[in-house]
């Protein structure tokens, strides 16, 4: 809805990282340097508004968000990937074609936010798992160009063993009793009853509007529309 060319809808983070993911998908198409400008330029305010500086990843909803008993945090897919996990990518991206290490120390903080409930659910973080990945693959190159510090313990999805919903109890923290399947028998396949993660920082709770962060690509934010 918009009263005035002003959004009434806030943009959440979700809307900043699959818009930054589409720009990059035009900078690697086009190779047309304006994409990645302004990715970047988005990355930033991304930052600024839903950073958790203190513990790493990215809050759903914005620092100029109305008050919330706690803001939550999404790192597993669902209908959408997760926006923590698109960031991961576009962030590495970043750093390695926008010529920014910075930008990789933020993905390496972001996956280490979210790397015991990846080991736990891991057939629920599949973009995650991407990511992680991605940054393997050019963290040795981006540390061997600049000065920054990245850590060494950051573990391969691939080296994480799974079966179809049953988690191995070496693929999950210490302490943690592997989930037991429960239901019954139908057609041959089990029906297990799972309870959702919870949000981590948070609780899963409909989340009210506020003040929208703008709209545009360049310097003024991104906006949701409402028909």
């Amino acid at each position: 809805m918009r009263t005035a060319g002003e959004s009434k809808i806030p943009a959440y983070l979700d809307d900043y990282a699959l818009f930054i993911d589409g720009l990059i998908a035009l900078h690697e198409t086009t190779g047309d340097s304006r994409w990645l400008d302004s990715a970047r330029e988005l990355m930033e305010q991304q930052i600024s508004s839903f950073a958790d500086e203190a513990h790493g990843g990215f809050f759903f909803t914005p620092d100029d968000h109305e008050p919330l008993i706690a803001r939550g945090k999404k790192p597993m897919d669902s209908a959408t990937p997760s926006g923590n996990a698109v960031s991961v990518s576009n962030l590495v991206y970043l750093a390695e074609r926008g010529n920014e290490p910075k930008y990789l120390q933020r993905a390496e903080k972001t996956v280490q936010a979210f790397t015991a409930l990846y080991r736990q659910f891991p057939q629920a973080m599949p973009r995650m798992a991407v990511g992680i990945e991605r940054f393997l693959e050019v963290q040795p190159t981006i540390k061997s160009q600049s000065n920054i510090e990245t850590s060494q313990n950051i573990e391969s999805p691939q080296n994480i063993e799974t079966q179809p919903n049953i988690e191995p109890a070496d693929a999950l923290p210490a302490g943690t009793n592997p989930p037991q399947s429960t239901g019954t028998q139908e057609s041959g396949v089990e029906n297990e009853q799972k309870a959702s993660p919870p949000e981590t920082n948070g609780a899963n709770t409909s989340l009210p509007e506020s003040k929208a962060l703008g709209e545009g690509v360049s310097g003024q934010g991104v906006s949701r529309q409402a028909d």
